[in-house]
């Protein structure tokens, strides 16, 4: 998971060669994924004990 993640953000640095915002908008949206994952992960678990 997490040589993916590294391998995105090392994309974005060639493709944002200006560096500046655009590169810390697209961590910021990847940043949302993950927590997103996260939470969806911990909702399954807590579905999974209930049942």
């Amino acid at each position: 998971m997490a040589r993916i993640l590294g391998r995105r953000v090392r994309e974005g640095n060639n493709l944002h060669t200006d560096g500046s915002g655009a590169m810390l908008k697209e961590q910021g949206a990847m940043l949302k994924e993950q927590g997103a994952m996260l939470k969806e992960q911990g909702a399954r678990r807590r579905r999974s004990r209930l049942l």
